[in-house]
């Protein structure tokens, strides 16, 4: 399959103008929003390093990995994906496919995620995505990031020790018939076929223990004999080369023990922990189908498959003032994900997050993260080699004395790194210095005269040692100073109230698993694995990135404000005023609810009390108004936006509220309606109109649905009789 780049078309004109009258002052699908926000945010280029020069060209993979993107969002199958692909207005937009554009085959998308794992670009999707945020002002370096882990399940069934052994035998078998049938028919007899023709776990256990550990062995001896065969002389040697033989034979080194008895017979038995001893769960196969997922354990929770390191943002400041006020800072994105097996603990993944932010070029200054991450070693090394200052609770010193909460622990002793000697709390001096080394860790072992502390008034509250003095175990210089300082500052208050932005984090791994089902591998096999997880990071973007468009944040460099947009026809095709809290323009309304910015003068167009419009340009295909706003005006919070004027450019985005202006109202500066007696012009903005009483019923708790109120209710707040047809509740 060869490859031969090619930029994006742009969304074709029927296509263009069926989005703008589906979605014209309604909030757009997120493909749409991808495209008029990031345009062609997968560059074929990219990707050419996993295709050839010469051959038949396939379809862009740029697309193919858009696609997965809004496949992972939708939480869809390849049929469904593909089926998308050809039916739906705003994946053919977001795309810039023709309305006659058939598609393709479902099974392409599996050919690509291959292609994508054998290449080695795995993280691909989620680099692009996150040079593109950086480029908009959403992600920068040098700020403050958080991560945490979660489990993941892996996508097999759970097996104890005799279903494993069995089912690798059964999966063996399977793949030499697919590879050899003749061969595995003159070879093995019909009763493999009964043994092995169904599932292992298909039929219920023998409840005696010897009967156990009977059929164990029996799978276990047809195990050692299948590859006695596969191994023999006059097998075609390549048979042997097949992946499912090198898992049998592992699997069976590690569940099984070969040994004489007393005739000199062979005798095959399965593997007691107890006596004979199991292989570590870092190197332990759960699965012949998943020989990458492992058991691994999280406080009270264990379970079988991965482990995802999620690293995001976290630069936006809590309200210093009143709830209602929230700062216009970018939202919190992820900037990396990491995948490991099960098994692998949470320390050892500090530094490779740290290398793959460094390679995004999005190092942060402080780095928030539980206590399973640091080391006293991680403290230092990534200050130094990163400039990443770790923001965590380092664990407590877990000395006897320090344990009681009485008698003298380390923290009481002084140290003199230059004399190098240490000081107990009594006045005496140390009688030895000694550098050690002790399970690979560097250390320094200071120890007292033990004539000293023996005869010592105090010796309760120092040391139990029956005979010799005390002793200390520190860490080099630099190390040892950085944990007493962290363990310091961890206990005062301050430092308490900055950790707590680490919490946020849990609910982005939430939001994930909501959106995506993210904790359940979709693939088989840590490579897959490692993807789908990267295009499902790239998928839980959109919620926060469709919030950010909403409330029209630019970025920190050319921010001046929110954004108001108006669909327009005739030629005009968005107005864009940059506004700050909010304005109303001179608009007429269309049929459908539609707006248009009146053409005839636009240099006079006048944005009520607020501002005057300071000039109208085009960009592309769509012409932009911008206004300038007075001095005077301060935002409170978060404006509220007409209908159909607000959102993402070119699409009518409408606001959080959707609050809708009937003619004689104007927004006042926090973005509310009110009523206006000194003119009214249905000229200048008219639309339907939602009663004040309705917004007030929103204001509920973070978190909860608001609930929506009756027409009679709400007719009986703003003192209006309820509509003929309307819903009135009994």
């Amino acid at each position: 399959m060869s490859l031969h780049p090619q930029p994006w078309p742009e969304p074709a004109e029927e296509i263009t103008r069926a989005v703008l009258a589906m979605y014209g002052g309604r909030r757009a699908p997120l493909p749409i929003a991808v495209r008029d926000e990031l345009g062609e945010l997968f560059a074929d280029a990219e990707f050419a390093a996993a295709f050839a020069d010469r051959g038949p060209e396939g379809w862009s993979p740029g697309r193919l990995a858009l696609v997965t993107v809004f496949q992972a969002a939708e939480n869809l199958t390849d049929r469904q994906a593909a089926e998308a692909v050809r039916d739906k207005i705003s994946w053919k937009y977001a795309l810039g496919l023709s309305l006659t554009d058939a598609g393709f085959d479902y099974t392409i998308l599996t050919e690509f995620r291959t292609r994508l794992v054998e290449h080695g670009l795995e993280a691909r999707v989620l680099d692009l995505l996150v040079a593109r945020l950086v480029d908009k002002g959403l992600l920068k370096s040098r700020g403050r990031q958080r991560t945490d882990s979660t489990h993941i399940i892996a996508a097999v069934r759970q097996l104890n020790q005799i279903e494993l052994i069995g089912e690798t035998v059964r999966a063996c078998v399977e793949a030499l018939a697919v590879a050899d049938p003749d061969w595995v028919t003159a070879r093995l007899d019909a009763g493999w076929q009964r043994r092995y023709g169904t599932r292992v776990d298909s039929w219920r256990m023998p409840a005696s223990k010897t009967k156990r550990a009977a059929l164990g062995a029996d799978y276990a001896r047809d195990g050692v004999a299948l590859l006695a065969a596969v191994w023999d002389a006059s097998t075609p040697s390549w048979l042997a080369q097949l992946p499912a033989v090198g898992v049998l034979q592992r699997v069976l080194i590690q569940n099984v023990v070969t040994g004489v008895d007393r005739g000199g017979r062979e005798v095959i038995r399965l593997r007691e922990a107890d006596t004979d001893g199991l292989p570590s769960g870092r190197h332990r196969i759960v699965s012949p189908y998943d020989i990458d997922a492992r058991w691994g354990g999280k406080r009270d929770l264990t379970w079988c498959g991965y482990k995802l390191h999620v690293s995001e943002s976290c630069d936006a400041e809590a309200p210093a003032g009143p709830a209602d006020h929230v700062p216009d800072t970018p939202p919190n994105l992820i900037t990396n994900v990491a995948t490991t097996d099960a098994s692998m603990p949470d320390v050892a993944m500090t530094e490779p997050i740290h290398h793959d932010l460094a390679r995004r070029s999005l190092l942060p200054d402080e780095h928030y993260v539980d206590s399973g991450y640091p080391s006293a070693d991680l403290l230092v090394s990534s200050l130094t080699d990163f400039g990443v200052r770790l923001v965590t609770p380092m664990l407590a010193d877990t000395s006897p004395q320090a344990r009681a909460g009485e008698g003298f622990h380390r923290g009481g002793f002084t140290i003199d790194w230059g004399a190098r000697a240490v000081t107990c709390p009594t006045g005496q001096s140390s009688v030895s210095w000694s550098p050690a080394n002790q399970r690979g860790t560097e250390v320094i072992v200071v120890k007292f005269a033990g004539e000293v502390c023996q005869a010592c008034p105090v010796k309760a509250k120092c040391t139990t040692a029956t005979q010799g003095g005390r002793q200390l175990t520190l860490r080099p210089r630099p190390v040892q100073q950085a944990l007493d300082t962290a363990r310091a500052e961890q206990a005062t208050t301050g430092w308490q109230r900055r950790y707590a932005r680490r919490a946020g984090v849990e609910s982005t791994i939430a939001q994930a698993t909501k959106v995506t089902d993210i904790r359940r591998a979709r693939y088989r096999g840590l490579p897959k694995t490692r993807l789908d997880h990267n295009v499902k990071a790239a998928a839980c973007q959109a919620p926060d990135l469709m919030e950010s468009w909403l409330a029209g944040f630019q970025g920190c460099g050319d921010r001046v404000g929110h954004r108001v947009e108006c669909l327009v026809f005739g030629g005009w095709d968005v107005a864009e005023f940059a506004v700050q809290p909010a304005v109303v323009v001179p608009v007429d309304v269309l049929d459908g609810g539609h707006l248009q910015v009146v053409e005839s003068a636009p240099g006079a167009l006048v944005a009520d009390e607020f501002g005057l419009v300071e000039g109208v340009e085009r960009l592309g295909h769509r012409i932009v108004v911008r206004v300038a706003l007075g001095s005077r005006q301060r935002r409170r919070r978060r404006p509220r936006r007409a209908a159909g004027c607000s959102g993402l450019l070119g699409t009518g985005l409408p606001g959080r509220n959707d609050e809708r202006v009937r003619p004689g109202q104007r927004l006042d500066s926090r973005g509310a309606t009110s009523p206006s007696s000194t003119r009214r012009e249905p000229d200048l903005c008219r639309a339907t109109w939602t009663p004040a009483s309705r917004r007030s019923c929103g204001r509920t708790r973070r978190g909860r649905t608001p609930r929506t109120p009756s027409p009679r209710w709400c007719a009986r707040r703003s003192g209006r009789r309820p509509t003929a047809g309307s819903d009135v509740r009994r």
